[in-house]
């Protein structure tokens, strides 16, 4: 099918409809959306709550430590939904979902020694805007517990575990439908951090204690009886109250971390014994996840010490043939800070991770590599998270001195191979060459697309430099310290979204003092394949000697002034479509150059597509007129490759 070499061509063609189904991989994770659930005013929450999402992603659940209460929220409007009073005061909550029920497990430490023992409230929370309490456990006078003590449930809902503090510490296994205590079991010392496993009819419990520098392994019989199975006490090394320990896969494992011995151990579940330790500074919270191809990894947050001055992050450990070695490592950018509130989450197949932080960014990271894939800017004050791969949504506590929150940020899945849509670009510098040994900063335009309130200018290797987005949107202006001048060459400047999403680099020209400098060429762009024509380049410091370089030929130049060259650039130069490099040389002294600037050459370009008449399916055909510049004799036309 041919052309009309005009300007605005008719054309007459078949178009051929078809439906064509691409799946991709899609490895990386992009932070996007977020929005808040406004607690009341009399709602605290500390940095031990933890917030937990149901199967379905569309509720959450959380408590109140001063309003003694759980609070339901909706992940979808971002609205709180119900709550209901449990208690003087209320402990991090539990969640489970088994025969079309949900229930949660909220502890309450009320005041034992007034007459108001220790509880248990067991919610139905089936439906989330009307909790209604199912049964109420009641521990024994003597036994107190404190605002972080958990209360964990089995899957099917059936038993009940707590463990208390004082007077005497102890472990009690309650039957959530009559609330009867079934079982009772002594422990050393005071509790710190409890883990459940259980796999077909085996239940395990394991039972840290930064008292008693212990790891007790409990093994749960089917009539609710508590047995303890084995003890480990780290040799050299001291638990501290955030060290939970956590379950293999297989529950033949429990992982457990010395934050003040700066060791991760793998021990065996039926004995007790250490098998492996690996070194990782100032160790808190684990994670332990399954990747798609069945290796087992463990995520360990890592807290900054000022006796050290290693900052925190995630260290991430790879778990096989009874071995343990660093797999990967997530360093956060300098000034991050993290707190022993600060959990770490997986996606389902573990291939990224999730961790808020102290400073109030949300970060992403690939497991495989500790690279960061996003962030977030949610606000200083954030704690513990909870994921929701259905939903693809986070909900993280933060608290503020206005009131504490739920933070509610969702997230996209975006191909490895696909650019992200949301990344920022560079279109422009101003200037974008400067002379080599300022003697005063530079104020620098950033010009591009998708450039937000939050982001962030990056210069050179990963410096961050403060940065006022302009009021159309479209360009940043900053202050660049005249230290980075002082060498020349080329200067990477990069633009950074609040999600992480990252702009390919653009450079800013460093010169010499004695270099050329190129500001502008006319015309930039030409269509192609073009006839010899003249390029005008307007610049600074051109010499007598000075040339026109194109394609890194040296053109016959004609000297205007020592601010304007001329030459006729051959047909042979640009006849290819693309980009040719433009650069003012010197005849004489080979190492003065200028900076480079692109002239670009063309193809045919389509500026407007019109059908004469409706399209509809099937019919067979229609004509299609088609504006746009450099059409030629010849040319064809292709529609979904056909042409």
């Amino acid at each position: 099918m041919k052309s009309n070499p005009k300007l605005a061509t008719l054309i007459s063609c078949v178009m051929m409809l078809s439906l064509a189904a691409a799946q991709g991989s899609s490895d990386r994770r992009k932070l996007g959306d977020t929005r808040s659930v406004a607690l009341p005013t009399y709602a605290i929450l500390d940095e031990n709550a933890q917030p937990v999402v149901a199967s379905s992603g569309k509720v959450g659940f959380v408590s109140s430590v001063t309003a003694g209460s759980l609070i339901s929220f909706s992940l979808s409007s971002g609205k709180v939904l119900s709550s209901v009073v449990v208690g003087q005061t209320a402990g991090p909550v539990y969640l489970v979902e088994s025969a079309g029920r949900r229930l949660v497990a909220v502890p309450a430490a009320n005041s034992p020694k007034d007459g108001h023992p220790a509880t248990v409230s067991i919610i139905d929370a089936t439906n989330a805007a009307q909790l209604d309490l199912k049964s109420l456990l009641v521990l024994p006078p003597e036994a107190q517990i404190t605002q972080t003590t958990r209360a964990l449930l089995t899957r099917d809902g059936k038993f009940c575990l707590i463990a208390s503090s004082f007077d005497e510490a102890a472990l009690f296994l309650f039957d959530v439908e009559t609330g009867q205590m079934l079982s009772r079991l002594l422990l050393l010392e005071r509790p710190s951090e409890l883990a459940l496993f259980e796999k077909g009819r085996s239940r395990v419990l394991a039972v840290t204690s930064a008292v008693a520098n212990s790891l007790s392994v409990i093994s749960i019989h089917d009539g609710g009886e508590l047995m303890l199975t084995c003890m480990f006490s780290p040799s050299g090394a001291r638990l501290d109250e955030s060290n939970n320990p956590a379950f293999s896969a297989d529950g033949r494992t429990v992982y457990i971390a010395s934050s003040e011995g700066d060791r991760l151990f793998a021990v065996d579940a039926r004995s007790g014994a250490e098998f492996a330790s690996v070194s990782i500074t100032a160790p808190q919270r684990l994670a332990v996840a399954r990747t798609a191809n069945g290796d087992e990894i463990v995520g360990v947050t890592r807290i900054r010490r000022p006796v050290n001055g290693r900052p925190g992050g995630v260290t991430l450990i790879s778990s096989s043939a009874g071995r343990l070695a660093v797999k990967a490592d997530f360093a956060p950018p300098e000034g991050i800070e993290f707190s022993k509130g600060n959990n770490l989450v997986f996606d389902a197949d573990a291939s990224a991770a999730f961790i808020g932080s102290d400073t109030g960014i949300l970060f992403a990271f690939s497991t495989e590599t500790g690279e960061l894939e996003s962030h977030q800017q949610v606000g200083k004050g954030l704690h513990r998270i909870a994921l929701s791969e259905k939903a693809r949504k986070l909900a993280a506590v933060r608290s503020s001195s206005t009131g504490d929150e739920i933070v509610i940020v969702g997230f996209d899945l975006v191909a490895s191979d696909e650019p992200d849509p949301s990344a920022p670009t560079i279109t422009g510098l101003k200037p974008d060459t400067v002379e080599q040994g300022r003697s005063n900063s530079l104020h620098l335009v950033v010009k591009g697309t998708n450039f937000g309130p939050d982001t962030k200018l990056i210069v050179g290797e990963n410096l961050e430099v403060a940065a006022n987005l302009l009021k159309d949107g479209t360009a940043l202006s900053a202050k660049v310290r005249r230290s980075l001048f002082d060498n020349a060459g080329e200067l990477s400047i990069r633009v950074r979204a609040s999600n992480g999403a990252t702009s390919q680099p653009a450079s800013l020209h460093v010169l010499r003092p004695l270099d050329p400098m190129i500001s502008e060429i006319r015309p930039r762009e030409v269509p192609g394949p073009a006839s010899t024509f003249v390029l005008r380049v307007s610049g600074e410091k051109f010499r007598d000697s000075s040339v026109i370089s194109v394609g890194d030929r040296e053109l016959d130049t004609e000297h205007r002034s020592p601010t304007e060259l001329r030459a006729q650039v051959p047909s042979d130069l640009v006849s290819s479509i693309g980009k040719v490099k433009v650069q003012i040389t010197d005849m004489r002294l080979d190492d003065l150059k200028s900076n480079e600037t692109d002239l670009t050459v063309f193809g045919p370009r389509i500026t407007e597509l019109k059908p004469l008449a409706d399209a509809v399916a099937g019919d067979g055909g229609f004509n299609l007129r088609i504006g746009g510049a450099n059409f030629r004799s010849g040319a064809t036309v292709e529609i979904n490759g056909n042409q």
